[in-house]
């Protein structure tokens, strides 16, 4: 089977950018073919017009997919994110040579123009279901801009007024229940939605879990508001103004490094910087648990499957997406925001610690390579049948 993946890459690399270069792996190690189409990191920002029209129909990028597709003849077109540099265009180009297309989720991009499903702190859903995105724009949900919130509203609006959404895609893949709930409420007929989590690539030296004898627990990933960084230092104040001697490590860099460093200064955390996939998966296996305070309800954090992949139980804001990635015993959810809940959940390392096996069973259950591959060719599969 050959396979043509479709990618709009991120400024930096983010868990988009690592599940395609994984998946590709995986399907080659498998007996697959792939091939990619990427675009390069690309800015909707006002003044400049080539970039906008881009985000909304991509010429290029239709014409050089149209080419891959004719030479090498692809049996599948996976499309991964779409915003800003590819658009949607590149559906049709798929459909008029008779391929099926399936696009994965990764955020809520094609519901909620920011991607996020938040809008000042706080869960907004005001887009679900419309297919003008008219209140994105009128908040200018996109970068805090109305102009580049107009941009990214048009490519979504036009391109269901044309049908190439959601008519055009065979298959819709959330990694989630409640992800496809989102796309259903939004016009996606269940027929064309199937749950795919994201998944790890097999390690030839496994991490062996080691706890730590001076309990730590572990937050990683982008210092961005909306994952919550603001809750974990005020949830860390908690602990130290009751007594508690608990660590807590932070890990990756961003906008709010600044942020994190203060903390450190004042004896709130410890911080790491940004750690390579070996340094992080050794942290997190002497880590009593991963911390995700996430305010908007991440798609499928790859740091969520890491940390489960060593046996680290993970603490987590109570969003239903991330109770479906990590469920009830593997972990602990806090109210979303509530950096006291938080702090409670943390105090309690004893439950946590009984956690680790069921941490452990659900990664090789659920987000393992074997399990990943077996769910991807299942999906091209259906669509090809089709």
């Amino acid at each position: 089977m050959r396979i043509l993946q479709l990618h709009s890459r991120h400024s930096s690399v983010g868990g988009a950018d690592r599940v395609v270069s994984t998946e590709a792996t995986a399907l080659i190690r498998g007996g697959m073919e792939v091939k990619q189409y990427l675009t390069t990191p690309v800015s909707v920002a006002g003044g400049r017009f080539a970039p906008a029209v881009e985000a909304i129909w991509n010429r290029d990028a239709q014409r050089e997919v149209d080419e891959k597709i004719r030479d090498w003849q692809p049996d599948v077109v996976h499309l991964h994110t779409p915003f800003p540099g590819l658009s949607l265009a590149p559906i049709r180009t798929a459909r008029s040579h008779g391929v099926p297309v399936v696009w994965t989720m990764h955020s809520f991009r094609s519901t909620c123009v920011a991607g996020t499903l938040i809008r000042d702190g706080r869960e907004c859903r005001e887009c679900v279901g419309s297919s003008s995105k008219l209140p994105a724009v009128l908040h200018g949900c996109y970068h805090q801009s109305r102009l580049r919130s107009a941009v990214m509203a048009s490519g979504l609006a036009i391109h269901r007024a044309v049908r190439t959404v959601p008519d055009l895609v065979d298959l819709y893949l959330p990694l989630t229940e409640g992800a496809g709930r989102i796309l259903g409420a939004d016009g996606v007929p269940s027929s064309k939605i199937r749950v795919k989590p994201n998944f790890l690539l097999d390690r030839t030296v496994p991490v062996v879990p080691t706890p730590s004898s001076s309990p730590y627990v572990v937050f990683a990933g982008r210092l961005v508001p909306e994952k919550g960084v603001d809750t974990l230092i005020a949830a860390a104040r908690k602990l130290r103004e009751s007594g508690n001697s608990l660590r807590i490590v932070v890990a990756g860099d961003g906008p709010l490094a600044d942020v994190v460093l203060a903390a450190e200064s004042s004896g709130l955390v410890e911080y790491m910087g940004w750690l390579d996939e070996e340094g992080l998966l050794s942290l997190m296996a002497g880590a009593h648990a991963l911390v995700l305070p996430s305010l908007w309800p991440e798609g499928m954090p790859i740091s969520a499957l890491q940390a489960l992949s060593v046996g680290t139980p993970v603490v987590y804001a109570g969003h239903e997406n991330l109770h479906d990635v990590i469920g009830s015993s593997a972990g602990a959810a806090f109210g979303v925001g509530d950096e006291g809940d938080l702090a409670g959940c943390l105090s309690r390392l004893d439950q946590l610690d009984l956690m680790r096996q069921h941490a452990y069973d659900r990664f090789a259950s659920l987000y393992s390579e074997s399990v990943g591959l077996s769910n991807l060719l299942e999906a091209y599969e259906t669509v090809t049948r089709r």
